[in-house]
């Protein structure tokens, strides 16, 4: 089961540098997205931080076994 977090800041953080899903409706068509935490904001791998601002929750990526 995923496991959900508001993204809330000053809050719990994710871990840094690992895969995480993030709901943000307001990004995209989708409204998900793939990003890492570089330990100040959410980062996109082809737009930089220019996502931060639209992230409302996230969880990890597991690795595949």
């Amino acid at each position: 089961m995923i496991e959900w977090f508001d993204y809330v800041p000053n809050a719990k953080n994710p871990p840094r540098n690992r895969a995480l899903l993030v709901y943000c409706p307001d990004w995209c068509d989708i409204g998900y997205a793939v990003v890492i935490w570089n330990g100040a904001n959410f980062e996109d791998e082809i737009r930089g931080e220019d996502i931060h601002d639209y992230v409302k929750k996230w969880c990890l990526i597991f690795e595949a076994d």
